[in-house]
């Protein structure tokens, strides 16, 4: 997440780029919101997260579990099959210290409510990466649906009151919308389509270009 008193603007998944082109861009959106902007820690940054699991850890509140001892573990990624989030970029170690680092994130992830203005981005373009890094372990639904968007927007919406969810995708999802988003209670979730799939770090010109549309 990178936030200000005016702005935060935090990843919702489905993994790890949106949070690194928001640190690449952080003084971009400082100038662009006016303000300065720091960076911090929150549950979804470094995680590899379906849409359906953001939403139910948003609604249950629950980011890790308390005992890890419901974590599996692959070449030492924690796991919690519960949700199915893998802690991508974590190493279990010290079980304490790793409940430490997680309590210390999730309370960075209330403080988005300290922001005026809060938007949420969710990314899958980076899919064919996550696909791969996970072709040998139980993987994640990397596929944007309307009904699983809508559901995540208002688990946001209940969470945090009045956001922006924005999709980055190169999926042709804007093909079929359902009545619910003609007619629903929320704002219109935003979808910016990618005309390409990258690497998990991202196409950083076209992440300055959707921050430059966004922010103002």
């Amino acid at each position: 997440m990178i936030a200000g008193e005016r702005l935060a603007i935090a990843s919702v998944g489905i993994s790890c780029t949106a949070a690194y082109q928001m640190n690449l861009h952080i003084d971009t959106v400082g100038s662009l919101a006016h303000e300065d902007m720091v960076h911090r820690a929150t549950p979804f940054d470094w995680q590899l997260c379906g849409v359906a699991s953001a939403t139910m850890m948003i609604t249950a509140g629950a980011y890790y579990p308390e005992d890890t001892g419901e974590l599996t573990h692959t070449e030492h990624r924690p796991h919690w099959p519960r949700y199915g989030n893998h802690f991508w970029h974590d190493r279990l170690g010290e079980p304490e210290e790793w409940l430490a680092k997680q309590r210390h994130v999730v309370e960075n992830w209330w403080r988005i409510r300290e922001s005026r203005r809060k938007i949420f981005i969710c990314s899958n373009v980076a899919e064919k990466s996550v696909v791969r890094a996970l072709l040998d372990r139980e993987g994640i639904d990397t596929r944007f649906e309307w009904e699983g968007l809508v559901d995540l927007q208002e688990a946001l919406w209940k969470e945090f009151g009045p956001c922006e969810l924005h999709v980055v995708t190169a999926q042709d999802i804007l093909a079929v919308r359902p009545s619910i988003l003609l007619v629903g209670k929320r704002p219109p979730i935003q979808i910016h389509r990618f005309d390409h799939r990258s690497n998990w770090q991202g196409d950083t010109p076209s992440w300055g270009k959707l921050f430059q549309k966004i922010v103002p």
